[in-house]
């Protein structure tokens, strides 16, 4: 277990602080489809190991791109060991759940793509921020869940790396509301009709068991920095 909780702590601090130089890959791949919507693509960033890194970008699934100014930044800064995979997936009010089952498809399609790459589906580590972190819960939890999924994948992720990510929608519509918020995401983006059936399907406080993969959280409360 320390050895997961070394290498996660690396992640967080490179994430934050490196000034690394190091750029990326020689061979790098844009815009991989695992889907026929225009946000569903994928850019591939070889790297020299056997290891690999799914991100997931931000925005509160309303904006945000797969090479914004923070991944770049992340890309620069990160191991050049690492094959790195960055997702798009569907934006937007009322398009959820759009980008969960985004990401879901998409991992399926990483793992078959790393399958082909001779690497090992057995080394994958999936990391988001806000959104993403949300989102990266999801691949991880729901993959070893006994929930139904079409796009479920047959290996799971060694451990799941969520930077202030939400872990319950509709609790944090709730707080969104009440604390008076201007920019209220979670509303903008759940449809009204289904919120509670969104909620609990794709809340990943619901899919915990004791299959999960391990999971380090960084998270902003009220000021309050709290790693679980």
């Amino acid at each position: 277990m320390q050895k997961y909780l070394n290498f996660l702590m690396g992640i967080i601090i490179i994430f934050f602080t490196s000034s690394c130089s190091y750029i990326g890959r020689g061979e790098r791949e844009y815009d991989l489809s695992y889907g026929e919507h225009p946000r569903q693509k994928i850019d591939f960033y070889k790297g020299t190991g056997e290891y690999s890194l799914v991100w997931i970008h931000g925005g509160g699934w309303l904006e945000g791109d797969k090479r914004s100014t923070r991944s770049k930044l992340f890309f620069k800064s990160f191991p050049k060991e690492y094959n790195i995979f960055s997702i798009n997936y569907r934006l937007g009010e009322n398009t959820a759940p759009g980008a969960a089952d985004d990401v879901m498809c998409a991992y399926k399609f990483i793992e078959e793509k790393i399958a082909f790459e001779g690497l090992s589906p057995e080394k994958v580590y999936v990391m988001g921020a806000s959104a993403g972190g949300h989102l990266a819960l999801v691949i991880g939890l729901l993959n070893t869940s006994e929930r139904s999924h079409q796009c479920k994948s047959s290996y799971t992720p060694l451990s799941i790396i969520n930077i202030f990510g939400i872990t319950e929608i509709n609790k944090t519509e709730q707080f969104l509301t009440e604390s008076g918020e201007e920019w209220n995401y979670v509303n903008i983006w759940m449809p009204e009709d289904n919120f509670k059936e969104i909620s609990d399907q794709y809340s990943p406080l619901y899919m915990v068991t004791e299959n999960s993969p391990p999971h380090y959280y960084n998270t902003w409360y009220r000021g309050y920095i709290c790693c679980i």
